[in-house]
């Protein structure tokens, strides 16, 4: 007769606890507008070989590079990346010289096997988010 009482209200009280978030007050509960975290933001994938190959670096959008001494603390020699991986909503525009400068190309979304021109060339870049059209 113990256990089962013992039971019963280990059962109540667990449901009485689960059900707790259900009865809160407007003054205790405020809506917080949804933010971005770093788990939310999407990456792209940078290989230092063609194909897909070599070592990969994953970099969360958005973010700027303005030289390669940026890179390079991200562990992306200057002159390096060969392919990369972009996926939707993201944009990578790469720049042949420090601060934006120089040639440049922009890669969308997709799988970027070279990177044409600007293979062994990259020397700033800006990765950012873009909204779907």
């Amino acid at each position: 007769m113990r256990k089962l009482f013992l039971l019963s209200a280990g059962f109540l009280f667990v449901s009485i606890l689960s059900a707790a978030p259900l009865f809160r007050t407007g003054q205790d509960f405020v809506a917080q507008p949804f933010q971005a975290t770093s788990q939310s933001r999407p990456s792209v994938s940078f290989y230092l070989e063609e194909n897909f190959k070599g070592r990969l670096r994953r970099m969360k959008a958005p973010q700027n590079f303005s030289g390669s001494a940026e890179l390079k603390k991200e562990g992306i020699p200057n002159d390096s990346l060969l392919s990369m991986k972009v996926p939707a909503g993201v944009k990578v525009s790469v720049f042949d010289a420090d601060n934006y400068g120089g040639d440049s190309l922009t890669f969308t979304e997709g799988d970027h096997a070279t990177l044409g021109k600007m293979a062994h060339r990259i020397s700033s870049m800006k990765v950012e988010l873009i909204n779907p059209q």
